[in-house]
């Protein structure tokens, strides 16, 4: 093993571990996620970029050992790629993985062809463009996420998705980008990799909210993470309040909210409506609190709640917070639109209500509240079986693990071209005359040209 060649892994940050963080996105717990996989085969040379805007830091070296390198960041993605194209000068990698973001794909023009590429697609990057433009009214930044998307399906040689609906949808975009062809015909372009979770380090305290901001005995609803553009929270406001109108002892505590540059509508709307109403005062909004006082929370709350919209990203994309709510054994009430809810529901493994009913909501509040808390944490253990059963590293790791024993080119590779179909002015959302991109004639004579090229 230690004669392996070293691997570039290109992903997200701050990585899930990293103490004394207010903000650790899902794109960083997937990093780490594929990190703990490639150290256990390969030498590993790590570049993040950490979120937050584009400043001029350099690449600061975070952690440098004789198997593990970790390069933070947060310049721009085209300094990003001239960093990377200089690794890739120096050092033979057996391959490059790319993960969390697949806004990430923008350094693809800087890598090496001929290094075999694992693009981690961590849900559909045009699917939450779709959610964002429902969000914020607002279709011209949709080119932009297609575009991205474009470049990782006809530049990755492996790909991985976190469901079993996203895995579809990609290959489904792979035929339309020419990659189901006679060279991919048993070809497994694409392998399910679903999320998991890694716990920060813990702080050893007191209360964070029982006796502070909420009775010891009122019955605590808690939301952790940023408001999304997948979140319904119209629904999740008005079914709040029902429940609070029902039982003044309920109370709802958020740590988390706005996700800037990301997300920041579905928030104020949120917190614009707690505002205007008579309950305001069992709301508690924490803010990003630190990341190792979130066990407090958990510890200290009653259950958890999830609410999404049912749009295309909720069906095929994941939901993080649940997993670090079951690895606490704390209950969940969820909509049961995403494949990982839907698997918790089946196995009595969560509460649900219908998405889109308030009513149905805080009657399921109502109802958990009402229950003994054996009942509750009975449903927790469930899901967290399931978790250590179906969910855990070690299981859910094994293709790309295995991959890394023999990365390779995609057996299209020499007939493709990696930048053959990529029409860099092609836009689907500008109107049909302003359209640029070549007519199918032209597109049938590029194919019959790289294919007397390959015959050669």
């Amino acid at each position: 093993m230690n004669n392996r060649k070293p691997v570039l892994l290109i992903g997200i940050g701050p990585l899930a571990t990293e103490p004394d963080q207010n903000f650790i996105a899902a794109p960083g717990i997937r990093s780490w996620q594929f990190l703990q996989s490639a150290l256990e085969k390969n030498p590993v040379i790590l570049v993040t970029k950490e979120l937050g805007p584009d400043k001029k830091t350099g690449f600061k070296k975070v952690e440098n050992t004789s198997r593990f390198v970790h390069y933070s960041t947060r310049e721009n993605m085209k300094e990003i790629g001239q960093y990377i194209k200089k690794l890739c000068q120096k050092n033979d990698f057996a391959a490059v993985t790319i993960i969390g973001s697949t806004s990430l794909a923008e350094v693809l023009p800087f890598l090496p062809s001929s290094i075999p590429l694992w693009f981690d697609l961590y849900g559909s990057v045009i699917a939450e463009g779709q959610v964002k433009a429902a969000a914020e009214k607002n279709n011209d930044f949709l080119d932009y996420y297609l575009n991205l998307e474009y470049q990782a399906l006809t530049s990755g040689d492996m790909f991985s998705t976190v469901s079993t609906p996203q895995k579809h949808a990609t290959i489904g975009e792979l035929a339309l980008t020419g990659r189901l062809n006679s060279f991919t015909n048993e070809y497994p372009f694409c392998h399910i990799i679903p999320a998991t979770y890694f716990p920060q380090p813990a702080t050893s305290q007191g209360n964070v909210l029982r006796g502070i901001k909420v009775k010891e005995n009122d019955f605590v609803v808690l939301w952790s993470g940023g408001f999304n553009n997948w979140v319904d929270e119209k629904t999740l406001f008005e079914g709040l309040t029902r429940a609070m109108q029902a039982n003044p002892s309920l109370h709802f505590v958020a740590t988390g909210g706005q996700i800037k540059g990301v997300a920041h509508t579905i928030f104020n709307r949120f917190y614009d409506r707690v505002q205007s109403s008579p309950y305001r005062k069992q709301f508690h909004f924490e803010g990003w609190v630190n990341g190792s006082l979130i066990p407090s929370y958990y510890r200290e709350a009653d259950i958890a709640v999830n609410v999404d919209l049912p749009a295309w990203e909720t069906r095929l994309g994941a939901r993080n917070r649940l997993l670090g709510w079951i690895y606490f054994d704390l209950p969940i009430i969820t909509t049961s639109i995403c494949e990982f809810a839907g698997n918790l529901e089946k196995h009595r493994a969560c509460y649900t209500f219908d998405a889109g009913d308030a009513s149905s909501l805080a009657q399921t509040l109502l109802t958990c509240q009402k229950l003994p808390r054996r009942c509750l944490q009975a449903t927790a253990q469930r899901a967290k079986a399931l978790f250590l059963e179906r969910y855990c590293v070690e299981s859910i790791m094994k293709p790309y693990r295995k991959w890394l024993d023999n990365p390779g080119k995609a057996p299209d590779y020499e007939f493709y071209s990696h930048h053959a179909y990529r029409f860099p002015n092609f836009s689907p959302f500008r109107r049909k005359e302003q359209r640029n991109h070549p007519p199918v004639s032209s597109f049938k004579a590029r194919l019959k040209q790289l294919w007397k090229k390959w015959k050669k």
